[in-house]
């Protein structure tokens, strides 16, 4: 593949209507002069038209060697090559989540997977191989085939998107680049972006005979960069990606289970202590709970919930929260912890396992042995605030924290509120894997992340609110609230 590709001149500024007069002052119509191309140069024009060459006969090229698959595989091979593939992304192949890599199978099967009985030529018996030693295609065909047949499955960076429709990538594995002509992916990748897939090179022109639907960007890419150095030294030709295909492809299945449960970021309470939601429990010795709430009422620290209480039949349990240390003065609104007891039971949750600590000393001076303590319980916040088999909010649980917006402390209602907020940096399928961030770039992107945001919001309404969630804020960190 090409190592030096051709660079363009970037036109910059608004292009010009087409029957406007061209600015390059020739004295003709823009449509008739500099336009002709739909504002490319000359050499971008006959490019793009190889490319689009190139491209139809990939398309046909596909097409008869499917047809040829559905002659000489039968469904046990089907079923088997399947399980190879599949199995080595880690994934079930009628798991959702396998779409992205579900053409890319087809394409690796014809060309890579190697079928019984004897070999067609010097290389392994594969689909390609049979169709081109039984049938006669077309020149044309004929050599973008058999370019097929060198190109092995791999990592390809966007190093440059260029201003026709091109993007130039580079081989993460390989000292090797390629310059691809192909109008949809020139208006949807960004530079930094890594794509996984089969690139074929005709000449200097080279087109994508399939990638997989989303390409790796953001915090993802740390995954292609831990490929890379568990099997630096072992590639120095195309042919070696060839047998490295299962862990290229397992790299790319660890990528779409982590879209499906994104990593939380590492979030830290003001006193910069990790936040994890710890949960104490006591015993009430004496079985008095009344006991309890006078002397909380009394102590600077702690603030009995009495409306609450008042609303409330006699022997429902008291709910309190503690500012922390310091008392009121110095936490001001910000609640170190939440309680609630009743004449037997004495439940405590925080922010912090250092809170813990320090409210556990707290409960001691003020109650001694009225308080037996039998249990301390930390969870990241993640590990709260959503269930692992379902990766959902679950639902509230029937005592302790209620996610009830109007009760939650301020505390957790922020980290939520920025959990909300985040989305607006996270890898999104339904953007092509773009962040909505990264998609507002483009005018189709701002229109699509609009209609995601009102559909999410259309979605709640009728339903318990969403702890934490603001659709104008986030409406506002995207810069949708400035659309007319």
């Amino acid at each position: 593949m090409s190592s030096t590709p051709t660079s363009n001149t970037p036109r910059s500024g608004p292009q010009p209507a087409r029957n406007a007069p061209c600015p390059c002052g020739s004295g003709r119509k823009y449509k008739q002069c500099c336009g002709r191309n739909g504002g490319l140069s000359d050499e971008e024009a006959l490019a793009e038209r190889r490319g689009r060459q190139l491209l139809q006969t990939c398309r046909e090229a596909q097409q008869a060697v499917f047809r040829e698959t559905k002659k000489i595989v039968d469904r046990d091979t089907f079923i088997a090559a399947n399980e190879a593939w599949f199995g080595a992304a880690g994934i079930e192949y009628t798991d959702p989540v396998s779409v992205p890599i579900q053409e890319l199978f087809l394409e690796w099967l014809v060309h890579q997977y190697e079928l019984d009985g004897p070999a067609d030529g010097d290389g392994p018996r594969t689909v390609v191989a049979h169709y081109l030693a039984r049938r006669r295609p077309v020149p044309a065909r004929r050599r973008y085939l058999e370019a097929s047949l060198r190109e092995p499955l791999s990592y390809w960076e966007v190093e440059e998107v260029g201003p026709g429709p091109w993007v130039r990538l580079s081989d993460r594995f390989l000292p090797r680049s390629v310059r691809v002509y192909d109008r949809s992916i020139s208006q949807s990748v960004h530079e930094g972006a890594v794509l996984f897939g089969y690139f074929v090179e005709d000449g200097d022109i080279a087109v994508i005979a399939v990638v997989a639907e989303m390409p790796i960007v953001g915090r993802h890419l740390a995954l292609v960069d831990e490929l890379a150095e568990r099997i630096e030294g072992q590639v120095e030709t195309p042919e070696d990606l060839f047998r490295l295909w299962p862990d290229l492809l397992a790299t790319y299945g660890q990528y779409l289970q982590a879209m499906e449960a994104p990593a939380m970021p590492r979030i830290y309470t003001p006193d910069g202590d990790p936040l994890e939601i710890t949960t104490l429990r006591y015993t009430v010795v004496g079985g008095d709970g009344g006991v309890l709430a006078e002397t909380l009422r009394d102590a600077a620290d702690f603030a009995v919930d009495d409306q609450r209480a008042a609303e409330s039949d006699a022997d429902e349990e008291v709910h309190a929260v503690w500012f922390g240390v310091g008392g009121r003065e110095e936490s001001g609104t910000s609640l170190h912890g939440s309680l609630h007891f009743d004449d037997e039971h004495l439940v405590a949750e925080l922010m912090s396992a250092k809170r813990a600590v320090a409210l556990r000393e707290r409960l001691m001076e003020l109650f001694g042995e009225r308080l037996r303590f039998v249990s301390s319980q930390s969870k990241g916040i993640e590990e709260a605030l959503f269930d692992d088999a379902s990766r959902q909010p679950k639902p509230p649980p029937a005592a302790g924290l209620e996610l009830d917006p109007d009760n939650l402390p301020a505390e957790i209602l922020d980290v939520m509120r920025q959990r909300f907020l985040a989305w607006a940096d996270e890898n999104v399928p339904a953007l092509g894997g773009l962040t909505p961030r990264e998609a507002m770039e483009s005018e189709v992107g701002r229109v699509r992340v609009a209609e995601l945001v009102d559909d999410w919001e259309r979605m709640g309404r009728g339903q318990a609110p969403m702890p934490g969630a603001d659709f104008a804020a986030l409406r506002a960190e995207l810069g949708l609230d400035e659309e007319g």
